[in-house]
C-alpha cells in the first residue's frame, strides 16, 4: 500500500482545463512537507567591498593599539616611570629625549602617536542596505541638514501666516537673538556633521541657516539653530580700560588715541556735557565732508545712549578723511568703556566697536593699473 501511495505521488497528473486545455502537474514527496523555498537576497560587490575594508580597517586598528600600548610600556620602562600612569604627553616627551633631531619641520621629526579611532562605522547593516535614507549623494548629513533646515523654514513660513490671518505682526521675541552668538566655522560644522563638506556645499548650507535664523518666526527653532552656532568670547574683562580723571573745573574727563591706517585720533570725553563736539580745536562735525564719517563719528555715542550727555574733543592727523574717522570712532568707542557698565561693553564688543580695524590699504603690483585692476587689452 505504501509503495502504491508513493507511486501515485510521483506520478504525473492530466488536468483537464476549459477550451479544451491540458495542464501537467507533477507531485512529489515535498508538497506533503509544504516547504517554502525563499529567494536569497544577494550583496552587490561595492557594497560587500565596502564592508570587507571596514572589517579589515577595524581589525588594523586593533593591532596598531595593541602596538601602541607594548611600545607606551616599554618606553615607559626605558625612563623609569609607572608604565599605568604613562600618558601621551610623557610618549612625547620621552621619544623627544630618546631620540634628539635638530630638523626644522616638526612634522619631519620622530614621533609616536596613538592610532586614529575610525569615527564613522559601516553605513550598512549586515544585508548591505545603508541606513541611510540619502547615502547615494555623497554627502548625506550635508544634504539632510539643507533638508532639515528648508523644513523648519516652511514650518516657519506657516507660522507667519497663521499670526498675519488673525490680523497681527510677530512681536521680537518671535525673533531668535543673534547678537550673543556668531556661525560656527567650515571645520566646526563638518566636525558637527561628522562629514567633509566642498566649499559650494558649506555657503549653500550657511544660506539657508542664515534665512532660518533671520526669518521673524525664527525663536520656534532656536533649538535646532544653536547646533551650529557658538558664543561670542568676551575679551572685554582682559582689556585695560582708560582711567576717568578730573580737570581743573572738577570735571571729569577720559582720553584714548587709537589708530586707523596712517590715521592718529585723540579723543578726550568730558562728562555732563551736551553734545558738543570740537576737531582739531576749531572745527564740528561738518570737518569731515563725507556724510559716512561723520556718521563713524556718532555711531559710538548713539550705541552707549550718550547722545547729547558728553562733549567730545578730537584731535587728528594722518592722511585720508575715512582713516582719520575710522580712528576718532575708535577712539571714542575706547574712551566711553569708563563710563557704561559692563554688559554695555560686552554689546560694544559683540558689534564691533572695540576692535581694531587692521584692514590696511593692498599695494600696487607690477604691470597693473592698481593692486588688481589691469590694462585695457588691446589686440595691436
Amino acid at each position: 500500500m505504501n509503495s502504491l501511495a508513493s507511486n501515485v505521488l510521483r506520478c504525473s497528473m492530466r488536468v483537464s482545463l476549459p477550451h479544451g486545455k491540458q495542464a501537467v502537474a507533477y507531485m512529489s514527496k515535498s508538497i506533503t512537507d509544504n516547504v517554502s523555498i525563499r529567494k536569497r537576497k544577494t550583496i552587490s560587490k561595492a557594497m560587500r567591498s565596502y564592508i570587507d575594508r571596514v572589517k579589515q580597517f577595524e581589525e588594523g586598528t586593533v593591532q596598531a593599539k595593541e602596538e601602541y600600548e607594548t611600545g607606551r610600556r616599554f618606553l615607559a620602562n626605558i625612563m623609569g616611570e609607572d608604565p599605568a600612569t604613562f600618558s601621551a604627553e610623557d610618549v612625547n616627551r620621552a621619544i623627544e629625549y630618546l631620540l634628539p633631531s635638530g630638523l626644522f619641520e616638526k612634522t619631519a621629526r620622530p614621533e609616536m602617536l596613538p592610532p586614529v579611532e575610525y569615527k564613522q562605522s559601516a553605513k550598512f547593516d549586515n544585508t548591505g542596505r545603508p541606513f541611510h535614507f540619502l547615502f547615494y549623494t555623497g554627502f548625506p548629513h550635508t544634504y539632510e541638514l539643507q533638508h532639515e533646515t528648508v523644513k523648519r523654514i516652511n514650518k516657519a513660513d506657516a507660522l507667519l501666516d497663521l499670526i498675519h490671518k488673525k490680523g497681527h505682526t510677530p512681536e521680537k521675541e518671535h525673533q531668535m537673538d543673534l547678537v550673543s552668538t556668531e556661525w560656527k566655522n567650515k571645520k566646526e560644522i563638518q566636525e558637527t556633521i561628522n562629514e567633509c563638506m566642498k566649499d559650494s556645499h558649506f555657503e549653500r548650507t550657511m544660506e539657508t541657516l542664515e534665512s532660518l535664523a533671520r526669518h521673524p518666526m525664527s525663536a520656534s527653532f532656536s533649538s535646532f539653530l544653536t547646533n551650529y552656532r557658538k558664543p561670542v568670547i568676551k575679551q572685554v574683562a582682559e582689556m585695560k580700560l582708560p582711567s576717568i580723571q578730573l580737570d581743573a573745573d572738577g570735571r571729569s574727563f577720559v582720553e584714548a588715541t587709537r589708530r586707523r591706517k596712517h590715521a592718529v585720533a585723540t579723543v578726550v570725553i568730558r562728562t555732563s556735557g551736551t553734545g558738543k563736539i570740537t576737531i582739531n580745536g576749531e572745527h564740528d562735525i561738518l570737518y569731515f565732508k563725507d556724510v559716512q564719517a561723520r556718521e563713524q563719528i556718532l555711531y559710538p555715542l548713539q550705541f552707549t545712549g550718550m547722545l547729547e550727555k558728553v562733549d567730545l574733543d578730537i584731535t587728528v592727523e594722518g592722511n585720508g578723511s575715512s582713516a582719520q574717522a575710522g580712528a576718532a570712532r575708535y577712539a571714542t568707542a575706547v574712551a566711553l568703556t569708563p563710563l557704561v557698565n559692563e554688559d554695555k561693553r560686552n554689546e560694544m564688543q559683540i558689534a564691533g566697536l572695540l576692535n581694531y580695524d587692521r584692514r590696511e590699504a593692498e599695494r600696487k603690483k607690477t604691470g597693473k593699473r592698481g593692486a588688481r585692476r589691469s590694462y585695457t587689452w588691446l589686440k595691436r
